[in-house]
């Protein structure tokens, strides 16, 4: 067995922003009543990140790349406790992240009916930045999960932070969000970590309640 890598010594300190949402983003979805975002702050480097998922896996009895993603887990994985081994695991080799979920009831929100679409997903981010420490924001760089490409990505991009920034200084918040990157989850762990993070904690997987203690998390629902 592998000698065990304390990840805390590893950290970069300003580390970088990861995004994932679950749900929908339609404001009327009978079949996705729930639309959550989180974000996750990560310190260690992407090189460490994916050093440790990839000993996650192997531990885990995972085939070499498999994507850590919510809607991918079997009958079989929630059987034998995939999503509580696979915290467990980060837990007991010092991984550190923190992480915001904001979840909408679609049916009894008090955000207006003009944001639906993308425009809700920017919204429900820019209030996320806005609870968020100040040093978790400035200057960062979020990475969004998602497989558009081509002329779309940098404008899903420059929308997002666009209408971040505008909400920050709305509020006397005289600071910016740095940039905004659009990648797949399958290309990132840190995107991975933030999928299966908000499905813990939105979609109860009680079984996780307890090692999920060992992270700041911040839910709240409006």
């Amino acid at each position: 067995m592998r000698e065990s890598t304390d990840m805390g010594k590893y950290s970069t300190g300003r580390g970088r922003l990861y995004m994932d949402a679950l749900g929908d983003v339609a404001r009327v979805n009978p079949l996705h009543p729930t639309y959550a975002t989180c974000i996750v702050w990560i310190p260690h480097s992407e090189e460490e990140q994916d050093a440790m998922f990839g000993e996650a896996r192997r531990m885990l009895g995972l085939r070499l790349g498999y994507e850590f993603h919510a809607t991918q887990l079997t009958k079989q994985h929630r059987t034998n406790n995939l999503p509580l081994r696979f915290f467990t695991f980060l837990e007991s080799h010092s991984f550190k992240f923190e992480a915001w979920i904001l979840e909408m009831d679609k049916q009894h929100t008090t955000v207006p009916d003009e944001f639906t679409g993308k425009l809700l997903m920017y919204e429900l981010t820019a209030r996320m930045f806005m609870r968020m420490p100040r040093e978790r924001v400035e200057g960062m760089t979020l990475v969004y999960d998602d497989t558009a490409s081509g002329k779309k990505a940098p404008k899903i991009a420059q929308e997002l932070r666009s209408h971040s920034n505008h909400v920050l200084h709305s509020r006397q918040l005289n600071y910016n969000i740095s940039s905004v990157k659009i990648r797949p989850a399958h290309k990132l762990v840190g995107l991975q970590l933030a999928d299966y993070v908000v499905a813990a904690v939105v979609r109860g997987w009680h079984e996780c309640d307890d090692v999920l203690k060992a992270w700041p998390i911040d839910h709240w629902r409006i």
